[in-house]
């Protein structure tokens, strides 16, 4: 297959939702299938932009991320749809309009509700595949009335060989490790509000928050912060020098960060905010609260702390059940979507 991917300008941090297409695109090379990454805007989008705005545009001398030198990488200001090349798949193809030859028009859908639904639903609108993420996901899409042989689950995967158990389930200090995000979905406010409630009950606890915004100016100072850790840190550090990695979301379309602590050897605290219930189950593998439910996520991180039989039973558990999300399996039902895709467009061509 050809398989041209459309994604935002580059930008110079990690970003979650940007390494599923990056790790995508290394992988389905990997396989023998040709792949192109084009950053930018739409053209009508881009020129919404001042001038100035486009002008600081840079292309990155070195990125964040290793592509495999196989993927066809490219940086401009707005995509040039006339040049893009004639592929099979085009990812996030609706909102260059489509264009004939270019690709069935092809959909990740890693999260709903950041955009208006008058966006999503232009989004979703043409034939081809909607790759969800999560079942939650799934469930949303067909409730929208979009066909079921167009919505696929295609969940995340970990890299297991980087996000792995290093350091003994034993030997963690009582450290609740939490992702910082601005956006109020996120529930930083509800996750430093249960932090506090945490520390009333074990006054010698440690927090460690970690995200792409510099600290927070009014973070009490006794929670340590990580702006912009690399992989390794993430891993050793923040994952593996932690007990419990806690999840105050209020609504996810996966949240990989709670996979990959899992995989680390974390126990999961989190409440039931969409995508972590494909991989987590309250009492088995994590401690899963209602959201919004301060007090019940508080108590179960609690339990962790106070617990620790439960917690290195929760933390096993979560090590096996990451180990179901390896990427070599999510590649699996990517390439088997969009190949029935295609063929599925191939087949409404000559008819």
């Amino acid at each position: 297959m050809r398989v041209t991917m459309l994604v935002p300008p580059y930008v110079d941090h990690p970003v979650g939702g940007m390494t599923v297409y990056y790790e995508y695109a290394n992988r389905l090379v990997a396989r023998g299938h040709q792949v192109g990454v084009h950053h930018g805007w739409a053209p009508e989008i881009a020129q919404r932009f001042p001038k100035e705005a486009l002008d600081g545009f840079v292309v990155p001398s070195r990125h964040w991320f290793s592509f495999d030198a196989r993927v066809e990488v490219h940086h401009s200001v707005a995509y040039d749809v006339p040049g893009l090349p004639d592929a099979d798949v085009l990812f996030n193809g609706a909102i260059v309009g489509s264009p004939r030859g270019k690709g069935v028009p092809t959909v990740l859908v890693q999260g709903l509700g950041f955009f208006s639904r008058d966006a999503e639903d232009r989004d979703f609108a043409p034939r081809g595949p909607k790759l969800c993420v999560s079942r939650a996901l799934v469930g949303e899409l067909l409730e929208r009335g979009i066909p079921d042989d167009e919505v696929f689950y295609v969940p995340n995967g970990v890299d297991l060989s980087t996000f792995r158990l290093t350091r003994p389930l034993e030997d963690r200090p009582r450290r609740v490790a939490m992702l910082f995000h601005v956006l109020p979905v996120k529930g930083t406010d509800l996750g430093l509000e249960a932090l506090e409630r945490i520390r009333a009950a074990v006054p010698d606890v440690e927090a460690v928050l970690f995200g792409t915004d510099p600290r927070p100016p009014t973070l009490a100072p006794w929670i340590e912060y990580r702006h912009l850790p690399s992989r390794s840190a993430l891993v050793e550090d923040v994952y593996n020098g932690s007990s419990v990695l806690m999840c105050p979301s209020r609504k996810e379309g996966f949240y990989l960060c709670g996979l990959e602590a899992m995989a680390t050897g974390c126990a999961f605290a989190s409440t039931r905010a969409g995508g972590m219930l494909d991989y987590s189950e309250h009492e088995v593998s994590a401690l899963l609260s209602p959201v919004g439910d301060v007090d019940a996520l508080s108590a179960n991180v609690v339990r962790l702390l106070r617990d620790e039989p439960l917690r290195r039973r929760l933390a096993t558990a979560g090590l096996s059940r990451a180990r179901e999300f390896s990427w070599e399996s999510t590649v699996d039902r990517l390439e088997a979507a969009l190949l029935t895709s295609c063929n599925a467009a191939r087949r409404r061509a000559s008819a």
